[in-house]
This record gives structure tokens, C-alpha cells and sequence, in this order.
């Protein structure tokens, strides 16, 4: 793309922002700084105190001895315990890494001694200059992220994706950067966000995490958070309209509502401000005001999900002044990510397809969706539970007439099994690698082969990508 067609409108934004914020850290007073969890982020946070000089002490209740080691490096690390035998007291900060509930105890002695709880945004906003797009929701929101940057970067504007899709937003503030933009999970939202965000979107919400929330409505008010701290607000599905104006109290923001119509319908469901993708058969059809454009249904655009996404990612270009038809072909080139309706491999006509992000039943849903009835369909599902409701799978896979069969696995494969009941054909197994083995011996040529587990896979694997790892080794070996 020409440099010529950078947008003027951007430009202005990030150089507001930068003017805005010189000057305005201020000097941390001296206190006792507990990095709270080790993984992630809490190394990223251990790295942002050793390079500044400042005293920190971590503590985790799984440390392993090569962690251990390399805290031994850092000449600013005064120890490491459990988080039993941290000692609060008032005027200590403790970092606390996403992955630690604050339900655990030890918050809770914490914030009776006087202990502020922060996290690494927290930090973060101290230091970063340049504009902030932050995103969330329940599924989708890591490839928004990303499609988001690819829109920027074709813009020849200085942006990275950072946060819960893998780079630890710490490690972005020596890069000069114009864009940040932020994936942000509920957990990441439990302590209040203090990032002035120039554009927040929310690309969806479905009930999730209910074995850290109490409540549905307790998990969603969290995600909303991120709505509050935002200039401007993008936001899929026009059903949850009520809902996230009463969770913004009626603040005067702009707003930029994107939705999906199918079979040729041309209602828009958003606002006149809004993007609208249309499913037009062999193509999405994207209309934004008196700008309209499509993309191909083929490669990562054959998953249906990915068009709303894509609505989303081009919203948030618009609020940040980037124009509609660039941004649109900005993701022409588009290539998705992995673990994420990721076509592994086609071998004898049966395709591969690995979406062992779906680590929920929304999810598991939103990808059937995209290849039911289509090509004969096998599913490969189960993992680690999360107390969710599988008779949504159930009644999604008893209303697709090409479902072949459902072969599931882990923890969790009895209770879908149970809940699944004469819906379809399925086979409980072993393990992942006994899932791909029956169901190559059920394919045929023509069929889709769909690993979306709609479970953590903490029962068996280190986390989704390990796990969606192991498929790929699997159906490559098998195959070969």
C-alpha cells in the first residue's frame, strides 16, 4: 500500500495522544513490589523491575527449579516464596499474573492490611505512549486482534498485538510504537482498568468461565469494564445493545455498531455508523455507508465467524480514522491464526481442521456452524469441563443433517456424551491421538474432520496450543 494512502485522521489521533501524555509518569515511591504468579506475564513483570532498578520479590505455588534459576539472574530480585508465606502489610503493591483468582485467600488478608492489588497494565499505562485499542470478549477476540494490526501495518502504521494473544504488553514499550492494540481477557479486566483506551471493542459475549465466576451476569460485567475505559466503543450483535448501554450509564461516547444478515438480506443491524457483512454465497459482502467491498470464501474466510470478525477489526479501523476501502483490502491478505479453524491438511479428500482454541461450547458452535451442512462432518471434542451447558452442542449438532459423528475424549466426555444422547453417532476414546485414529478410519473422501474441543484442555495438556499442537503432529504423522 502507498504511503500516500496513510490516514491523515490517524496521524492526527496519535500525535494527540503523544502530546497528551509527555510528562506524565511521575516517580514510583519506594515500596515493597510483589510479583503475584510466575508465569507470562509475572516474567514480563519481573524483566520491566530489573531493567528500571527497582527492588521485586515473586512469589508462586509452582515454581520449578529452572524458574528458580533464572530468578537467580536478575540482580533486583530479593526472593521467592508461596503465596501462603507472603507477609502484607501496608504500602507493599503485589502485581497480581491473570492466571491467580482473586478469590484466593491471600487477597483478601491482603487488602485488609493495605496492599494495593494492581496488574501489568497497570504498569503499563505509566510508560506507553500512542494510541490504545483494546479488545475483548468470549471468543474471536485474539483474531480481531490480529486482524486489526494486519489493517494497520497495510497502513504502514507502527503497530503490535499485544496481551492475552501472547506478547506480555510490558514487553512492547521500547519499540515505539503508534498502535498498540490489546487483547483483553476477563481475568485481565478483574482489577479495574486505569488505560484510557481510544477504541475498546467488545466482539461477543456467551456464557464462559464458569468455574471462576459465580454467575454468568458476574463474568459478563467484568468483560464490560474494558467498555468504561473507552473513547469510543465497537461492539457485534445488536441484541446486546441494552445490555452494554446500561453497563456504560449512559456516558457520552461514540459508538459503532456492527452486524450480519445472510441470505441476501439488506438490513443492516447496525447503525448508519456501523459495517454490516452480508453472507452472499461464494463471497462476504461488507457495506459501510456508500462504501461496499467483498471478500472470497476461501482459506481462512471459509470459517463464517471470521466474517463478523472481520466486521469488528474493520470498526475499530474506522474509529481510528482509517478508511473503509483500504482497510477491506487490507484483509484480502489475510491468513488467520493458528489453532483457530486452522486447516491443517488435506489428504485422500478429507480436510483437517484444527480449532483447539474452542475452548467453549460458543465456540465449538460457531465453527460447526461454519462447516454444517456442507461437506459430511466428524467432530472431535472433549477436555476439561467448565461447568457449561452441552445441550447447546447437542441441539447445534441435531439440527446440521451432515454430521457424521462425534468422537470425544478427556474428562469431560461422559457428561457430552450424556447430554449429547441420540442426537448423533459417537464413540467415547482414550485420548486425542485415539479420537484422530477413529476418525480416519470413519472418514471418506469429501468429509471435514473438526477438532474443536469445546473444553480447556488443562486435563490433559499444558493449555490450548499445546493441545492444538499435538492434533496437528497427530494428523501429519497419520497421514504422511
Amino acid at each position: 500500500m502507498n504511503v500516500s494512502k496513510r490516514s491523515r485522521a490517524f496521524r492526527i489521533l496519535f500525535l494527540t495522544v503523544k502530546w497528551l501524555k509527555v510528562g506524565s509518569n511521575r516517580e514510583q515511591a519506594a515500596m515493597t513490589r510483589v510479583v503475584v504468579g510466575y508465569g507470562r506475564t509475572g516474567r514480563s513483570v519481573a524483566r520491566f523491575f530489573e531493567e528500571r532498578a527497582l527492588p521485586f520479590w515473586v512469589a508462586d505455588d509452582h515454581l520449578d527449579p529452572e524458574a528458580k534459576t533464572g530468578l537467580d539472574t536478575f540482580q533486583y530480585c530479593e526472593g521467592c516464596s508461596t503465596l501462603a508465606e507472603l507477609s502484607p502489610a501496608s504500602g507493599h503493591t503485589w502485581i497480581v499474573s491473570p492466571g491467580i483468582p482473586l478469590t484466593h485467600p491471600v487477597f483478601e488478608r491482603a487488602l485488609n492490611q493495605g496492599v494495593q492489588l494492581i496488574n501489568d497494565l497497570h504498569l503499563f499505562a505509566r510508560e506507553v505512549s500512542g494510541l490504545l485499542v483494546g479488545v475483548t470478549g468470549s471468543n474471536g477476540k485474539s483474531t480481531v486482534v490480529a486482524m486489526v494490526d494486519h489493517i494497520a501495518k497495510a497502513h504502514q502504521i507502527r503497530s503490535i498485538a499485544a496481551g492475552n494473544i501472547g506478547l506480555p504488553v510490558l514487553e512492547t514499550l521500547d519499540q515505539s510504537l503508534e498502535l498498540t492494540v490489546i487483547e483483553l481477557s476477563s481475568y485481565q479486566l478483574e482489577l479495574d482498568p486505569v488505560i484510557d483506551f481510544h477504541v475498546g471493542a467488545l466482539v461477543n459475549l456467551m456464557p464462559d468461565h464458569l468455574d471462576r465466576y459465580p454467575s454468568v451476569d458476574a463474568y459478563y460485567k467484568t468483560k464490560e469494564k474494558l467498555l468504561r475505559a473507552s473513547d469510543k466503543v465497537v461492539c457485534f450483535d445488536a441484541w446486546r445493545a441494552e445490555r452494554t448501554e446500561q453497563a456504560l450509564h449512559a456516558q457520552a461516547q461514540d459508538w459503532l455498531w456492527v452486524g450480519q444478515a445472510r441470505d441476501g438480506d439488506n438490513h443492516s443491524v447496525g447503525t448508519q455508523k456501523g459495517v454490516e457483512v452480508i453472507d452472499a454465497g461464494q463471497v462476504y459482502r461488507f457495506i459501510h455507508g456508500d462504501g461496499e467491498g467483498e471478500i472470497q470464501k476461501r482459506g481462512v474466510w471459509l470459517c463464517r465467524h471470521n466474517s463478523s470478525n472481520a466486521a469488528s477489526a474493520m470498526g475499530v479501523a474506522l474509529c481510528l480514522g482509517l478508511p473503509f476501502e483500504s482497510s477491506l483490502a487490507a484483509l484480502q491478505s489475510f491468513t488467520g491464526l493458528a489453532h483457530r479453524c486452522e486447516v491443517v491438511q488435506t489428504e485422500d479428500g478429507v480436510t483437517w481442521v484444527n480449532d483447539s482454541k474452542a475452548t467453549n461450547v460458543g465456540a465449538a458452535v460457531s465453527a460447526i456452524r461454519s462447516f454444517g451442512d456442507g461437506a459430511p462432518l466428524i467432530l472431535i471434542a472433549g477436555g476439561q469441563a467448565k461447568q457449561e451447558d452441552y445441550g447447546v452442542l447437542a441441539g447445534t449438532l441435531a439440527g446440521i443433517n451432515s454430521v457424521k459423528g462425534v468422537l470425544l475424549y478427556g474428562e469431560a466426555a461422559a457428561l457430552i456424551s450424556e447430554q449429547l444422547g441420540a442426537t448423533c453417532h459417537q464413540e467415547i476414546v482414550k485420548d486425542l491421538p485415539n479420537a484422530i485414529t477413529s476418525a480416519r478410519a470413519l472418514s471418506a473422501d469429501g468429509d471435514v474432520v473438526l477438532f474443536s474441543p469445546a473444553c480447556s484442555s488443562f486435563d490433559q495438556f499444558q493449555d490450548f496450543e499445546a493441545r492444538g499442537n499435538a492434533f496437528r503432529q497427530c494428523v501429519l504423522e497419520l497421514v504422511a
